[in-house]
């Protein structure tokens, strides 16, 4: 079955909405605005559009002032949120920028999209876009840019609203996160997938709190970092305080960052050493 794209367009106007969906299907997709989902004054519910397709294309001209919006155009004033639930949705992202009369930064998260491009004409998108819609009908186009860090969550299950939450801001800033409700499966064993998620990411990151310094899962998943580090893996050990506890002696040494006291301070010390920045700095 030929792949549905969705096409969203900020500012770009009718005719990069008009050029997208003709090589989406000189490509061998279908676009979605062909479902007849649309206003007026365009479509009817862009989350439901994300939901239900297979890629997102989504292209963006910055304006300085005041925009007059075509049929094909979304306000300005939600795109983020379409954006981050598109983000959400880890369907494969094709990002263009058009040189509008402005110059703007887009949020970190865009940094960390496989493919997404800067353009200077319509003449320049198609030759982009012509390309990735083809290694994207090829399944050649990842979510996530290979380089993304990947940070492994360990807690324990009294903190896991807290986990949730760092999650999806990690997400959002353009991480790759491996927290085990997501990667373990029924059957799987539960050591052995937990040492593979170790070993195969760049950071791990151990939420602290009275319950988890006590918890023998997230015990064991320490040793199993701190092995690594010996046998000369380069993964970085990462205390995160969750809520005031007594540290691990093992990782007395090392600096933490302090959830407890504010959320958004320490998130962003967190975000440094993986070099990205929080969607919410922008």
């Amino acid at each position: 079955m030929a792949p549905q794209i969705f096409t969203a367009t900020i500012g770009a106007g009718v005719q990069a909405h008009a050029l997208a969906k003709r090589l989406i299907i000189e490509a061998g997709g279908v676009s979605y605005e062909d479902r007849d989902e649309f206003w007026p004054d365009g479509v009817q519910d862009p989350h439901r559009a994300i939901a239900e397709v297979d890629a997102i294309v989504w292209i963006y001209r910055p304006h300085l002032g005041a925009v007059v919006l075509g049929m094909t155009d979304y306000n300005y004033l939600y795109s983020d949120s379409v954006m981050q639930f598109a983000v959400r949705s880890k369907k494969p992202i094709l990002h263009y920028t058009i040189r509008g009369d402005t110059e703007t930064l887009a949020p970190s998260v865009m940094r960390r999209i496989a493919r997404r491009h800067y353009v200077q004409s319509l003449a320049e998108l198609e030759l982009h876009l012509r390309d990735d819609l083809h290694d994207l009908m090829k399944g050649q186009v990842p979510f996530y840019d290979p380089d993304a860090p990947t940070i492994f969550l360990s807690y324990t299950h009294s903190d896991k609203p807290f986990a949730r939450q760092l999650k999806t801001d990690l997400l959002l800033a353009g991480a790759r996160v491996w927290i085990d409700e997501a990667e373990i499966g029924v059957g799987d064993s539960l050591i052995e997938k937990i040492a593979q998620g170790i070993d195969q990411t760049d950071f791990f990151a151990i939420i602290l709190s009275p319950e988890s310094v006590s918890s023998p899962w997230v015990k064991k998943e320490l040793e199993i970092a701190m092995k690594l580090q010996i046998d000369g893996k380069p993964i970085k050990i990462m205390p995160l305080l969750h809520k005031s506890c007594s540290l691990p002696v093992f990782l007395e040494g090392l600096k933490y960052a302090d959830f407890s006291k504010d959320y958004n301070q320490a998130f962003r010390e967190l975000l440094k050493p993986l070099d990205l920045v929080g969607i919410t700095d922008f």
